[in-house]
């Protein structure tokens, strides 16, 4: 999978992933591990507005994942 972008703009989002453990050539992570985290710890309500990002819910999300072998 590509990795991830960082935009040269103050407080842009940073959407590398600077954990895998796997191997990167020419942008493409391969075999290893992802963490599905982005650093900030949220609420234990989970219902709750966490940064102001929204709930998560309010409308459906729809992810898909491509596989090769």
């Amino acid at each position: 999978m590509p990795q991830g972008e960082r935009s040269s703009e103050e407080d842009s989002p940073d959407l590398r992933d600077n954990s895998y453990d796997g191997s990167e050539e020419g942008g493409w992570l391969s075999g290893g591990l992802g963490q599905l985290i982005d650093g900030h710890l949220g609420q234990d309500n989970f219902n709750a507005d966490v940064f102001g990002h929204g709930k998560g819910k309010e409308a459906p999300v729809n992810i898909s994942s491509n596989y090769y072998l």
